[in-house]
């Protein structure tokens, strides 16, 4: 494989490692000392979704209300 392969993939690994909350990971196969370098290059690529995160704070929400939900 020719080194643009290999750097291409050595991205997209790392990419998708921090896009799903295995920083650590990605900063050990990387070889990255800092946990913050490993962020500075590939966080970018896949930036939050604010929709998915609240939505997903309205469901939590919406069940704990549901479980405290008290008749008087």
């Amino acid at each position: 494989m020719e080194h643009a392969g290999l750097h291409r993939l050595r991205h997209g690994v790392a990419t998708y490692l921090v896009d799903h909350g295995r920083l650590l990971k990605a900063q050990a196969r990387l070889g990255h000392r800092d946990p913050a370098t490993t962020l500075r290059h590939y966080s970018h690529a896949t930036p939050l979704d604010d929709t998915d995160v609240a939505d997903e704070l309205d469901r939590l929400l919406n069940d704990l209300a549901q479980s405290t939900d008290h008749s008087w």
